[in-house]
């Protein structure tokens, strides 16, 4: 059709039990890209069930979830993160000690590479890795209004604007688009 834009996220037939009880019957549901959706309902309702679904940390009894045309729900949790899709939760897990960049920097290490021998026997690809990393984490803080806050103490700041560090941390660098 035309004007219909590509679903990022499609969610078909999900199902989700814990022992006898089934937390999600059937969910369908599918985000264009370029949306932004919102997800309500009651207490008990499912949301954080079908987010912990959609994230692998809870296994589906039914159901496919695809993400750019791939699907998703055969992976196991460190390739959806690497993918780009990560959540954060009701309890901020902030170190209050360390600056917004240390914090969302933490977040950053996971999709730049790099580890202990590399840093070793190369540091000076680790430093270029290192500065490639702070830039980008740069520019995800400017996405969400964080970069006049870069060194200051997390601890020193409100609960709206440490919601803006958890999810500048959970960002990811994005992968290559899926070939089609």
């Amino acid at each position: 059709m035309r004007g219909e834009r590509e679903a990022l996220l499609r969610i078909n037939n999900l199902s989700a039990r814990f022992g006898g009880v089934r937390a999600l019957d059937s969910v369908t549901c599918k985000i264009n890209t370029g949306e932004i959706c919102g997800l309500i309902g009651p207490n008990g309702a499912g949301k954080t069930t079908l987010f912990n679904c959609i994230t692998r940390l809870y296994a589906i009894a039914d159901g496919e979830i695809s993400f750019a045309g791939q699907r998703i729900d055969v992976l196991p949790a460190r390739q959806i993160i690497s993918l780009g899709i990560a959540r954060t939760f009701q309890n901020l897990g902030i170190y209050p000690g360390m600056t917004v960049m240390e914090n969302v920097a933490l977040g950053a290490h996971h999709s730049h590479g790099g580890g202990f021998f590399q840093t070793v026997t190369r540091p000076w690809k680790s430093d270029a890795r290192e500065r490639e990393m702070v830039a980008w984490c740069r520019s995800i803080m400017c996405r969400v209004d964080l970069d006049r806050f870069e060194e200051e103490r997390a601890g020193n700041l409100p609960y709206g604007t440490l919601k803006r560090v958890e999810i500048a941390r959970a960002r990811r660098k994005a992968a290559a688009a899926p070939a089609r």
